[in-house]
């Protein structure tokens, strides 16, 4: 969709699309009125960026108000099934490495678990990223030294 208002650094938003002669008619109410929507648009783009889909932002509010969002604390990069590599730190300090084979969300005991399953059975949840499992051996092997608390 194309811009409506632009803003210039911390100054009012303005229309892109017409000029503002219009406003010297205006009382300093209306006024105000207007700046305060243009800014408001104008920070409506800044979130959305340049290209974005209104019918995707609808369907994303709409799962939202029904409680179907889930925000993960951390980013997930994902490949097709089956070619989704993690490396697990075990208590023990051995790096085991598995393929992810699944993402799972589902609800255990009233509370939402979830988590990857990997093809050895293996569950693991998604707040353990990070910690325990990495989506590199370098972030595994440094997260090690770490716990050791190795130098180098």
């Amino acid at each position: 969709m194309e811009r409506l208002v632009i803003r210039v650094g911390s100054n009012t938003a303005v229309p892109c699309k017409f000029d503002l002669d219009f406003a010297i008619d205006l009382d300093k109410k209306t006024w105000n009125g207007l700046k305060e929507i243009f800014d408001a648009l104008a920070d409506v783009y800044d979130i959305l960026g340049e290209n974005y889909n209104l019918d995707r932002l609808r369907e994303l509010a709409e799962a939202d108000k029904d409680g179907r969002c889930l925000i993960l604390n951390k980013k997930l990069a994902l490949t097709p099934k089956g070619k989704n590599p993690v490396w697990i730190l075990r208590d023990n300090g051995i790096i085991k490495d598995y393929i992810v084979d699944a993402w799972l969300c589902f609800d255990r005991d009233e509370n939402l678990f979830c988590g990857y399953s990997t093809k050895s059975g293996i569950d693991i949840v998604e707040n353990a990223v990070g910690n325990t499992v990495f989506f590199s051996q370098e972030a595994a092997e440094a997260a090690l030294k770490e716990r050791r608390g190795d130098e180098g």
